[in-house]
């Protein structure tokens, strides 16, 4: 009983590292789209470019870029996955 127990213990152990180390596959952003008078992008396709930067000294440099087109709802809400 010991032993079948203790099997069970280190297959728990085994499984569990096994699944903590899964690195996510991306980002998940949510916004509302507005146009120049604040107005909602209401069911309309919407195309953005996300450009990651880094030191603010170095403002031309763009590490990752992407660009998606997300369809927005009746409250001019989309959401995506980055990366």
């Amino acid at each position: 009983m010991r032993k079948i127990i203790l099997l069970l213990l280190i297959t728990a152990c085994v499984f569990t590292n096994s699944i903590a180390q899964n690195v996510p596959a991306g980002m998940k952003y949510q916004a509302v789209a507005r146009n120049s008078k604040g107005e909602v992008l209401q069911n309309r396709n919407v195309t953005l470019r996300i450009d990651l930067k880094g030191d603010p000294s170095k403002a031309n440099v763009i590490y990752y870029s992407e660009e998606h087109t997300v369809l927005t709802n009746q409250l001019g809400l989309f959401d995506m996955v980055i990366g």
